[in-house]
């Protein structure tokens, strides 16, 4: 079996990522969730929403949830498809929201998607 590295980091090159803290909209337009990872502060059960869209009214299409002073990775398996953009809702006891997406349209050259890079 061969590992290709190169072609693992031209596939990284169109995520986006952001550690979320507060409630916020991370991406406006379409795209795929693929990660989502959830810490506590230690104050407790940890807790945070996604949204498919700019508020908590849009649809929700993850909860996340993890054990006080511990951290929960969710394993998303096929990509999370999202029409408006993704709105974080974070709830209690929350260290940070690490999340990983692929714009939609960010194999093409020039999108205006690929030129949001909140996290870097």
């Amino acid at each position: 079996m061969t590992l290709d590295l190169i072609g693992i980091m031209a596939d990284w090159k169109l995520y986006d990522w952001v550690c979320a803290k507060v409630d916020d909209v991370i991406t406006n337009g379409p795209g795929f969730l693929v990660d989502a990872v959830i810490a506590s502060n230690s104050g407790g059960v940890a807790d945070a929403k996604l949204y498919d869209g700019y508020s908590t009214s849009g649809k929700l299409i993850l909860p996340l949830a993890c054990k006080d002073d511990d951290m929960e990775s969710i394993n998303i398996q096929v990509p999370i498809y999202y029409q408006q953009g993704l709105y974080i809702n974070i709830g209690s006891n929350v260290g940070g929201v690490l999340l990983h997406w692929i714009p939609n349209g960010a194999h093409m050259k020039g999108h205006p998607d690929t030129q949001e890079h909140r996290g870097h």
